[in-house]
């Protein structure tokens, strides 16, 4: 015996309407004629026109793979999928805008390039602090000695002997007249 089972083009029109990837993703039922079985969503009544210029029907198409171009029926720029079945003469065809399913990489992107600007921000904040303190340090110095030569030239101007030790009792400083007078114990 023979059991022939038939089923409506709508139902395959149907699974689009109840699936999860989006309110923007189309799917279609395409005979190897190129003639639109089915289609959701199926916006101007499509059913029976025929695409043209699609891969999968190419001579030499694969039974299945991808592409990405603008739809010819609703004018969307889509990426889509396809599923060839040559015993029965039919391709599936999913398609899912290009702004909906590059979403996700999109908002990764502002997350990374913000994170990327505010480390950058941080950076340059962080090396401008870093030469304003470098600056400033070497201003610093600059002052000490300035303020050094100026004591060792006021000691130095004296007309008598001079000596300075530090806080550990070493010889830090002292004049030619310290010098001149202590002439057995300089070295």
């Amino acid at each position: 015996g023979v059991i022939v089972v038939s089923v409506s083009p709508s139902v395959f029109a149907e699974f689009g309407r109840n699936s999860s990837f989006g309110a923007d993703t189309a799917s279609t039922m395409v005979a190897d004629s190129g003639e639109i079985m089915a289609r959701y969503p199926d916006n101007g009544d499509h059913t029976g026109k025929a695409l043209t210029a699609t891969p999968f029907l190419a001579a030499d198409a694969p039974l299945s793979g991808h592409y990405s171009r603008v739809s010819q029926m609703d004018g969307v720029e889509r990426i889509f999928g396809f599923f060839r079945i040559p015993d029965y003469g039919l391709s599936f065809v999913v398609g899912q805008s290009l702004e909906s399913a590059l979403a996700t990489y999109f908002e990764h992107r502002q997350l990374v390039l913000f994170i990327a600007s505010a480390i950058s921000l941080l950076v340059s904040l962080l090396l401008i602090l870093y030469y304003r303190f470098r600056s400033a340090r070497e201003e610093m110095q600059r002052l000490v000695s300035e303020s050094k030569a100026m004591l060792w030239s006021a000691i130095d101007s004296f007309g008598e002997a001079f000596v300075i030790y530090d806080r550990d009792d070493r010889l830090a400083y002292y004049n030619e007249q310290y010098r001149a007078h202590h002439r057995s114990t300089a070295d």
